[in-house]
């Protein structure tokens, strides 16, 4: 299996209010785990409507994206869970602003 050399996460990021992160892949598993735990009990509070809790994702990342520049590490920490349930879970596309960016090592013949 290739190695993880990094991991990144945006969303709008062509916009001003937009985040993107890249971290170490040490921290990518880890935060990998939190989010889909933290999807499958948000799923569980709210009665099992994903699209309300994206819904709910997406707000809270409009919210924080119009303070930027005085986000806490906890709220940085919140942002980037939010932003991979999202992905994960099909309501943020994958493409130059939004999503996934995973960088593997190549793997030599």
């Amino acid at each position: 299996m290739p190695k993880l050399l990094q991991a990144s996460v945006f969303y709008r990021n062509d916009e001003p209010a937009g985040f993107g992160f890249t971290m170490p892949p040490d921290m990518w598993n880890v935060l990998v785990d939190a989010a889909d735990a933290m999807w499958l009990q948000g799923r569980r509070e709210i009665g099992g409507n994903a699209d309300v809790q994206a819904a709910e994702y997406m707000q809270q990342l409009d919210m924080l994206g119009q303070h930027k520049s005085t986000l806490s590490d906890h709220q940085r920490m919140w942002i980037m869970l939010n932003i991979i349930a999202l992905a994960r879970n099909g309501y943020i596309p994958n493409n130059e602003f939004n999503g996934l960016l995973l960088i593997y090592e190549q793997e030599t013949a």
